[in-house]
């Protein structure tokens, strides 16, 4: 059995899938705790954990529906679309974040010491 043989590099595959998920995950999760305070925190949490899974089901038929209507299955036409398409709505979820960043962000750039 080839992975038993090679269990090294199956080791290390498995952790390299793992890790952008967990990494992803706290640096959600870390700015989440951020910018929400405890009482916001027990109605928006569970909210986010629903969309978070919401988006996974959407993002996952969103690329099955690109490869196949949009490329007829070539994988490097379904990447370029996929990467044009990225590219288009990245700075309209800039312009979001910086729109309301004055609003929901500003605590975390208030200096943490004062001088004297």
């Amino acid at each position: 059995m080839q992975v038993v043989e090679h269990w090294t590099f199956s080791l290390f595959f498995c952790i390299a899938e793992l890790w952008g998920s967990v990494v992803i995950s706290v640096l959600f999760w870390t700015l989440a705790n951020d910018v929400c305070t405890v009482a916001d925190a027990k109605t928006i949490y569970p909210l986010m954990g629903i969309a978070a899974n919401i988006a996974l089901v959407v993002a996952g038929n969103y690329m099955k529906w690109v490869n196949r209507s949009l490329t007829g299955g070539s994988l490097a036409v379904s990447l370029q679309v996929l990467l044009v398409r990225r590219s288009v709505a990245h700075p309209a979820v800039l312009a979001l974040v910086s729109s309301t960043a004055s609003r929901s962000l500003a605590p975390l750039f208030q200096p943490i010491f004062t001088h004297v």
